[in-house]
């Protein structure tokens, strides 16, 4: 018996010898990367100021980005149409007409130069374009075509000579009909209903 007392308390203390030596490695391993860890915090090159460092480079280059974006889509509105408001237009032009003249008023809002389009008028609303007979229209703009495009704006609205009321442009058969040197089409009036064949 005494022999297995003896085996045994040599063997608890084989393991707890171990046990201590594990323990002195571990806390020294521990005090080792605390030491790495603590000297990364504190250099001048440490975790922190890169992460500021980073986090200032994000920041300045979302705000370039937003900037960037905001003179885009400046630059992109400034390319769409303007709304006009054709109801004043009407009226002004109105207030400027000589006599009984016909007069028009463009997609821009401005007065157009009917000298350079032919039109009539079907179920109150203007038909740009020439009757040629047997039911064809032939082309609605008389006018150059300089640097490859109308002179003036597209008229929406019409007043016929002798006229007390503005029509709205609905059909644009043929307008550009044979003009090979039109290179940028015009902006279509918003009034348009049919555009068969129109260049």
């Amino acid at each position: 018996m005494n022999l297995i007392k003896y085996i045994r308390k040599e063997s608890t203390c084989k393991e707890a010898g171990i046990t201590l030596i594990a323990l002195v490695i571990t806390v020294i391993v521990l005090l080792i990367l605390a030491g790495v860890a603590i000297s990364m915090a504190t250099s001048q090159d440490s975790i922190f100021e890169k992460s500021n460092t980073a986090t200032s480079t994000w920041n300045n280059k979302v705000s370039e980005e937003e900037t960037s974006i905001t003179g885009l889509l400046n630059y992109m509105n400034g390319l769409l149409p303007t709304e006009v408001d054709f109801e004043a237009k009407k009226t002004e032009a109105l207030a400027n007409r000589q006599e009984t003249e016909a007069i028009a008023i463009g997609t821009d809002g401005n007065p157009v130069d009917l000298s350079l389009w032919a039109y009539d008028i079907v179920d109150n609303k203007i038909r740009l374009g020439v009757d040629i007979g047997y039911g064809m229209y032939g082309r609605g703009y008389l006018g150059d075509i300089i640097n490859g495009q109308i002179v003036g704006k597209m008229p929406q609205y019409v007043m016929p000579e002798g006229d007390t009321q503005f029509y709205p442009v609905a059909y644009i058969p043929r307008v550009f009909q044979w003009i090979e040197s039109l290179v940028t089409p015009p902006e279509i009036p918003s009034t348009v209903e049919d555009m068969e064949r129109c260049i």
